[in-house]
């Protein structure tokens, strides 16, 4: 499974301009690359919290008290 992400959502995510992204794209690529992998991750980790959290409700929907 392949992800993108945008610059926009990098900055955005890590609190930081884009133009000082684009710096750091030139003077500390793996920077950039450690940031983005950083917000995949969380990206996933959100998604994954949430399904369980909605499978958790419909399993308790279903119980009767």
């Amino acid at each position: 499974m392949k992800i993108k992400i945008t610059d926009t959502e990098v900055s955005s995510d890590a609190n930081i301009s884009r133009s000082t992204l684009n710096n750091w794209k030139i003077r500390h690529p793996s920077v950039v690359e450690s940031l983005k992998i950083a917000v995949i991750a969380k990206k996933l980790i959100d998604s994954s919290v949430i399904e369980n959290l909605i499978k958790k409700n419909k399993k308790e929907s279903y119980v009767k008290y």
